[in-house]
Parts: C-alpha cells; sequence; structure tokens
C-alpha cells in the first residue's frame, strides 16, 4: 500500500513540472479548538429539582444453618466369673466400656484420657476385692460356712445421657457385692464440653461464672423432691439435706434440664433407690451458658432404616455389639436424622408396655452415608430394645423386633 502511494505522489509531481507550476506542500489540519464549557443554568425558584434515584438495596441472604461436629457414644459389655481350684465361684464381674468418638480427634482423645484413668482406678479396686473375695472364701470353710457363700461381686455400667455437639454427659454406676443382702451401688457423673473436651464443673458453666447457679440449683431441689409419690418415707428433714446438695460429681445435662443424683441412703432408705431432681432449661435461661443448652434441629428430616445385610455406599459406620453371637442388622437413613439412641429396656407382660432403661447408643446427627451396625439377641415375645430420633424436629420412636416368619428384622411404632 505505501508502494502505491509512493508512486502515485511521483506522477503528480512530474506532471507539475511539465505545466509549469509549483506544488505547495498541504496545509496541517487545524487543531480543534475545545468547547467553552457551558454555564450550569441557575434552578428556577419555582421549580424543584429531581432526587437522585436510590439504589436497591442488596437483599441479604438467609444464613446457611451450620452443619454440626458429629459425635457418637456407644457402649459395650464383659462378664466374668472368677473361679477358685475347685471351681467354686470367688467373684462376678458386669463391666461396662464407653466410647466417645468427634469428628475432631484433640475432643476423642481427651475424653478417652478421662476414661481410660477410671478403667484404671476400676481395675485398682478389681484387684482389691478379688484378693478380700479368696481371702472370705478360705475363712468360710475354716468356719464351716462355705455351704452359705455368695461370690463377692463388682459391677460398672455407663449411660450417655446426652451426646450433642455441645455437651457430653455420662452417668456411672458402680456397684459391689461382699457378702451383704444387696449391692452397695454409688453413681457419679462425668460432663464434657463437645468441642473441646473438656470436663465441666458448674463454675464453667454458669452464665456469671460464679456459684448462682448451683445456690439457685439447691434452692429448688427440696420443691423438686416434694412432687415425687413416695416423699412421705423419706427421712426427716431431707429438705435440708438437698439444700447443699449440688456437687460436680452429681449433676448432669439430660433432654430436659440438669439433673442431680441424690445416691441411696442420702434422703431414703436403699428400697427406694437413687432419686433424680431435674431442674428444666427453661428456669435456666439466665444462669446458664447459652453454649451448653440443647440445640434444636427442625431442618433436616429424614427415615431411619434397618437392613439384615450391609448397604452399599457407606463412609462411616459406628459398632454396638450387646452379643457377639447374636442377630446383625444395620441402621440407615435416607435423610437428615438428629438424636439417634438406641435403649435397651424391658417390656411389661400384663400391658405389653415399654419401660426404657439405659441408652447403650447415642449419636448427635445421621446422614445418608452414616451407618450403624449392631449385634444382639432380640426377645421373641417382648421386645428389649427402642429406637428414638428426631426427624423435622418430631422424636419418632420404634420398637426393634424380629419377624417370627423370616426371621428380618423390623421397626415397630411405638407410642
Amino acid at each position: 500500500m505505501k508502494k502505491t502511494l509512493t508512486i502515485a505522489a511521483a506522477i503528480i509531481c512530474v506532471l507539475a513540472l511539465l505545466a509549469g507550476c509549483t506544488i505547495s506542500p498541504l496545509p496541517p489540519e487545524p487543531t480543534p479548538t475545545p468547547a467553552a464549557p457551558t454555564a450550569t443554568p441557575e434552578p428556577s425558584p419555582d421549580v424543584t429539582p429531581d432526587a437522585p434515584a436510590t439504589p436497591e438495596p442488596t437483599p441479604t441472604p438467609e444464613p446457611t444453618p451450620a452443619v454440626p461436629d458429629k459425635i457418637y457414644a456407644t457402649v459395650s459389655n464383659a462378664e466374668s466369673v472368677v473361679t477358685n481350684e475347685d471351681g467354686i465361684e470367688i467373684l462376678v464381674t458386669d463391666t461396662d466400656s464407653i466410647l466417645i468418638k468427634s469428628a475432631r480427634s484433640d475432643v476423642s482423645d481427651a475424653i478417652a484420657e478421662v476414661f481410660s484413668g477410671l478403667d484404671d482406678e476400676y481395675n485398682i479396686r478389681l484387684g482389691e476385692l478379688r484378693s478380700d473375695a479368696f481371702a472370705q472364701y478360705d475363712k468360710a470353710v475354716e468356719d464351716g460356712t462355705d455351704g452359705f457363700w455368695t461370690p463377692y461381686g463388682l459391677a460398672r455400667t455407663y449411660e450417655p445421657a446426652r451426646a450433642d455437639e455441645n455437651a457430653v454427659a455420662v452417668v456411672m454406676t458402680v456397684a459391689e457385692t461382699s457378702g451383704g443382702p444387696h449391692p452397695n451401688d454409688w453413681l457419679t457423673t462425668l460432663n464434657f464440653d463437645a468441642k473441646t473436651g473438656e470436663l465441666l464443673t458448674l463454675r464453667d458453666i454458669c452464665a456469671a461464672g460464679d456459684r448462682s447457679l448451683e445456690e439457685y440449683i439447691n434452692s429448688r431441689l427440696a420443691v423438686i423432691g416434694g412432687r415425687l409419690e413416695f416423699v412421705s418415707d423419706f427421712y426427716e428433714g431431707w429438705e435440708e439435706t438437698v439444700s447443699d446438695l449440688v456437687l460436680d460429681d452429681v449433676w448432669y445435662f439430660d433432654d430436659e434440664g440438669i439433673t442431680i443424683i441424690v445416691n441411696r441412703y442420702i434422703v431414703a432408705p436403699y428400697v427406694y433407690g437413687p432419686q433424680f431432681l431435674t431442674v428444666p432449661y427453661g428456669e435456666l435461661t439466665s444462669l446458664l451458658k447459652s453454649e451448653y443448652m440443647p440445640p434444636v434441629h427442625d431442618d433436616g428430616e429424614g427415615t431411619v432404616l434397618v437392613s439384615d445385610s450391609e448397604p452399599l455406599g457407606i463412609s462411616s459406620i459406628n459398632r454396638l455389639v450387646i452379643d457377639e453371637a447374636g442377630k446383625k442388622f444395620y441402621f440407615t437413613t435416607d435423610g437428615v436424622v438428629y438424636d439417634v439412641r438406641i435403649n435397651h429396656g424391658w417390656s411389661s407382660f400384663e400391658t405389653f408396655e415399654f419401660f426404657p432403661g439405659n441408652d447403650l447408643y447415642a449419636v448427635n446427627r445421621m446422614t445418608d452415608d452414616d451407618c450403624i451396625f449392631v449385634s444382639t439377641y432380640i426377645p421373641e415375645i417382648l421386645p428389649d430394645l427402642m429406637l428414638t430420633y428426631v426427624s423435622g424436629g418430631v422424636e419418632q420412636r420404634f420398637m426393634i423386633m424380629e419377624s417370627g416368619e423370616d426371621g428380618h428384622v423390623y421397626l415397630s411404632p411405638c407410642d
């Protein structure tokens, strides 16, 4: 293109010379003069200027519910009998162990360390009781009273009273039998922060960080205890006894509130057992730190399903083994459910009513990636296991049954 323009210019010059004309260079293009600024007209006194447009507010997105860390507790049991060389039963043991696992390994480790220490204490006591039992049996043989010999016994049970993303509470019972008419048992409690695994004291959970929560609970126990149907059989002056009862090893979180254990003989004879006095959470809203209130879940909806065969595509399987040689089955869910529990109780022959006993398994949340493996004997007539869970904010309750026709496990709704 540049070559073509050059040739054209040369031809023009030659023609100009031949014509005797002088060619002047083209004048440069004039530089445009900037336009003078336009004055802003004064607004008329009778005219109101338009107000600037107000931008539409950006809608605030709805907060996404936080997904709670999973945490579960499962109880296993082992029984043993110690005999002498003649096959005489000397000591019978019935020992629970508890496993509490969190999505946070540091929480699991901290809680496990506490229960490891309790195992050490239990084993020391077991060794002492074993030695004493052998010595007492030998003495009974010398006295000629061995025909009336009753084996010594040591038992420990655990129950997860609460297990969620805020708190974990466990009730421990230790019972000893040493020749008396009945076991001597004592209940103690452990409450953990589910986010740290640390043991909690009453002062830790008190909103004011002082004794105000403890003092309020103490002030309510006589009123709560007075509602019991057999309160007339309590020891005289029991109201004064419970007015200063609360200690860090007798209170625990449960679904309803903070419960205080009144052990045997403190306010009533042995036959009445330990008493459980609960101060509802509704009374504690200003005294208890909000982070230790039970979480409320009404966002998830699902159904717990049971199968005799292991399901596919499951990433997490928890185990509850009541009887190694028992029926084996699996619980899964087709959605999200909360506060799943398996309770071991008993049924009445007269009314077929189920009476809950101890929870053997508890998990705060299940999704369709989770599974619970269970191994247990299932009674042919009266069920002894109940499954509960929360779906859509409503508790669902089912008896765990076995079909007499083909032996498959199924869930039967209960009131």
